[in-house]
Order: C-alpha cells, then structure tokens, then sequence
C-alpha cells in the first residue's frame, strides 16, 4: 500500500501538489505544506552539518507543538531516528532511556508541560557523553552548561532556502520504508520502559489504512493534536494519519478542558481523537456546548470504554459517527475498528473488530477462542515494530515460536455477534480471587455506568480467606458523591458476587500517565500494605 518511502516524503509531495494547503499549527504558528517543507529540508541539512546520519538517535523532550514534529519530520527526511521523551518524566526516568538509546543529540522545550527543570536537564546533559550537541525549541538558554545550548531558531535561520537537498547519506543501505522511524518508550507498567522500533512501512501502512476507514465527506482530516508525540497515539494515529492523507494538525501544548470546544470550532475539527478520560473531562466542564463540534464528522476514542450515555450525546453531534479501535506501541497504533452504525450497547463494551484479519484470540491451549470465550490478542508479525531496542531476548519471546504472531498480553473475548471483540483486561492484572479469574476492567466498565461516577479503577489486594480481592478507587462526578454501600449495592445489580469488589476507595482525581492512561502502578502500591 505505500507509495513513498518515508512519513516526511509525503509532506514533500504535498508542498508540490497542493502547496498553500494547511498542515500544521499550534499556540504559536501556522504553516502551509510550502512553509512546512522549506522548513523540514532547512532543518534537515542543518543537522546533518552537525553529524547527524542516517541511522543516528535524536531525542525529543517535548509536549505536542508544531517545531517539534516539524524535528522528526526533518529526522525522518535524513534517515535519522525521533527518540520521543515523556514530558512528565523526572530526571531518573529520563536518564534511563537516554543511557538507553544513546542519541547524539538532545532538543528540549523550556515548557511549564515538562515536568524535568532546567537544572534536571543540565545534569542529564553533563552526566550523558552521547549528546553531541542540545537544542532549546524555546531559544537561548542561560542555566551552567545549558548556557552553550543553541536555539531551534539558530538551526531555522541558517538557510533561507536550501542550498542543497538533504540526503541520506553514503551508509544508504536498504530501501527507506524499511528504517526504523521513531523509538517509543513503554509506560513502564510492568518495569523499566522499553524502546519499542517503529519503521516507516508500518507508521505508513497505519495511516493509510486509517485514512480508508475513517471517511470524511469531502474533505481532508483536520485533527485536533493533543496526545503526546512520544506515544504512538501522537505520533501515528494523529500526525502520521494527517501527514499521509494530506490533513491539517492543530497541536495544543496542554489540555484545556475549558478551551477544548473553541479550538475544534475555530479550526474546523473534523475527526476528533481523544482518550475516554479526555471526553468525559469536556463533558463535565460547565464551557461544554454541543455546538463548537459542528465540524466534527467523526468522534474517535482510543485506550478504553466510554459510557453509554456519552455516545449518545455525542452521536446527536457533529456528523454523529461515534467510533473506537485498539492498538499499542508495539502494533504502531490501531489494529481494531468498529462500524459506524454499531449500536451503542456493543460499542460501550467492544474495541471493534480485527483489521485485515491482523489479529487473532488465542485460549492457553493453543486454540482460538470461539463466541464468548477468552484469550490473549496476537498480532501478525507484517506492520508492527521490529522489536525491542537492545533487547533481543526480550524480543524473542514477545512472539510466538514460529515468529508470525506478537503476544499482546491483552486478554479479548469474541462477543455474540461473532465479529466484535471485547477488551478484558491485561494478563498481568488478572485476579485470581477464591479460585475465579476475575477481570477489573469489567468490573470498571460496570462502575461507570453508575449516573454520578465519573471514572473507576479496580486492583488486586492480597486476602487471607481468597487469596487476592478487588479494590475499587471511584472518582464521583464533579458536585455528586456516593457512598461504599451504594457501590457494593450497584456491583451486586449487575456482577456475580466474586467479581463485585470487596474494598472502596473515593477520590477526586487519579493518577495519570503523560498518554492520558491511569497510573496503575502508583494505585496498586497504594492499595498494598506496606511492609
């Protein structure tokens, strides 16, 4: 399906064929395909005068803004690799994955969205001898060694047009679409964070496939960029998506949930891409109107389950096409996507169904599951990651033996229709409680529907009598409260007695993960006893 070789080939193609088309903007600046790729090959040629190659790690510590994927396009363009870095992360964690990666070089946004200060970053800088050369998107720096750090602008300023075109130098080895595009860092949930390689073939096929899926009458995608461009969720189901089929990107530095409507009505949002969490915050906001998503054409969720009464609301807006698929890092984005007539009882509980029959359900036995039965997701070894950085036997056993099916680790069931798939939890965090397996995101999703919560969490607890319980952390809607018994009383209404969690816990808020996702590591060592 691809017809060019690299994400940034596209940007190029676009600038000839629709030039004064809009591409990217954000808080700052708005760029036309023209703008964008004078930019991409300027930037280019001036990190390849830094030693930057084909093949060479460059690290990004960035939220989403348009300088800092006009950077990994101008990596892409010279077969360099984006080595995305979690704005959240604190100087432990970053120094993890750059002693990790080893990039020959750091940019760094001097944003209130980035959690690492300016003295972290420093440290990092002085401890890492990798770092060839460090880059400040937000201008001169004057911190200790950070005083010597050029300016995305400095690297910007060096040619008004290019002299010459970026090439990819005299290691060209192999076809393009074939390089590793970006590393993106696991959250970590089950250890240290693992770099996930990405080539281009499969952030290309990804986005093309989405493009197909997601019909827009008419028009080109317009996307409301807010997911972090150190996940795939940014980075492919977002920007690849728009690059590709020649959309517009409208990136947001930090989620305001009271601004979210005027942005997607000022910038005609057509396709909106958000996380549950993310729709259920805009809801609750007392600036929510129906009417700043005219535009939008189709509502997007990624990474969980929305509540039925959600989904209604939001197919009586816009173009009322409510839709939701599943993927992960190690997949390059989705490999599921539901129908757009599915009725709103499925599409609460379903991550649709396999693309191109990508992916399949298999019981422990070996065997595939049938109608009703559970089992691990694999997905066909053809357009997902070529493994893990530097972790060849980590890689080994993420695939089956014959090395055609990625384990997942997501346990599914294959719903009534025979078609639709149900996401039942993580095999890591499956209980076993008095001999039943038990599934916290079911019970999750039945919390939920409960009118005054807004977002639930179950976890494991240890239990003299069953061995392991659920313990569920509720966070109520804003101006409502329920009580313990009120939730045992509803789990009861709708789950068998060993599935309805034994402990409640209310809080305001959750902790959360820099790609929108809950922080079940911080919830399970909270909900343990300490020794």
């Amino acid at each position: 399906m691809c017809s060019a070789p690299s994400i940034a080939s596209f940007v190029l193609q676009h600038a000839v064929e629709e030039p004064g088309r809009h591409a990217i903007s954000d808080e700052r600046s708005a760029h036309t395909y023209e703008e964008l790729a004078r930019n991409v090959r300027i930037l280019a040629l001036s990190l390849q005068r830094r030693g930057i190659r084909r093949g060479d790690f460059v690290a990004a510590l960035t939220p989403p803004r348009s300088d800092a994927y006009t950077l990994f396009l101008a990596l892409n363009l010279i077969g360099a690799i984006w080595v995305g870095l979690n704005p959240r992360y604190k100087l432990r964690e970053l120094r993890h994955i750059v002693e990790d990666a080893k990039p020959k070089a750091l940019f760094f946004a001097s944003s209130p969205q980035v959690a690492a200060s300016l003295e972290d970053i420093a440290e990092l800088v002085s401890e890492c001898a990798c770092l060839r050369f460090v880059v400040c998107f937000d201008g001169n720096v004057s911190h200790g060694v950070l005083e010597r750090v050029s300016s995305y602008s400095d690297l910007l300023a060096e040619g008004t047009e290019p002299a010459g075109q970026p090439n990819m130098g005299e290691s060209s080895i192999g076809p393009i679409e074939e390089d590793i595009a970006a590393v993106i860092y696991t959250s970590g949930s089950t250890g240290k964070p693992k770099g996930v390689l990405i080539p281009n073939r499969s952030m290309i096929h990804r986005a093309q496939t989405q493009g197909r899926d997601y019909l827009l009458k008419g028009e080109r995608p317009r996307c409301y960029a807010i997911l972090p461009l150190n996940h795939v969720g940014g980075l492919v189901l977002i920007c690849a998506y728009c690059v590709v089929n020649g959309g517009a990107m409208v990136f947001r530095e930090r989620f305001d949930v009271d601004t979210v409507g005027d942005d997607v009505l000022e910038n005609r949002i057509n396709i909106l891409i958000m996380l549950p969490t993310m729709y259920q915050q805009v809801f609750a906001s007392p600036r929510f109107r129906e009417s700043d998503y005219r535009h939008c054409q189709i509502f997007l969720w990624a990474g969980g389950t929305l509540p039925t009464w959600i989904i209604d609301t939001l197919r009586g807006m816009g173009g009322g096409e409510v839709r939701t698929n599943y993927g992960a890092s190690e997949l390059c984005s989705s490999v599921t996507r539901s129908d757009p007539d599915l009725d709103t009882s499925t599409l609460s509980q379903t991550i649709g169904y396999a693309i191109e029959d990508e992916l399949r359900v298999v019981k422990p036995d070996g065997m595939i599951a049938a109608i009703g039965e559970i089992g691990e997701a694999q997905v066909r070894n053809r357009w997902i990651m070529k493994g893990y950085l530097g972790l060849e036997r980590e890689t080994r056993s993420a695939f089956t033996d014959d090395g055609e099916w990625f384990k997942t680790g997501d346990l599914m069931m294959v719903m009534e229709d025979g078609r639709n798939l149900k996401f039942v939890g993580r095999v890591s965090n499956m209980l076993k409680s008095g001999g039943y397996n038990v599934y916290p995101t079911e019970i999750e999703n039945w919390i939920v529907e409960h009118q005054d919560v807004k977002l639930a969490v179950v976890v494991g607890k240890p239990d003299d009598l069953y061995g392991e319980v659920g313990h569920a952390i509720v966070v109520p809607k804003e101006g409502r409260s329920v009580t313990e018994e009120e939730m045992k009383r509803w789990c009861q209404k709708g789950l068998a007695n060993y599935k309805v969690p034994k402990s409640f816990e209310f809080r305001g808020q959750l902790p959360m993960l820099a790609n929108g996702k809950v922080d079940l590591v911080a919830l399970k060592a909270a909900s343990r006893p300490q020794s």
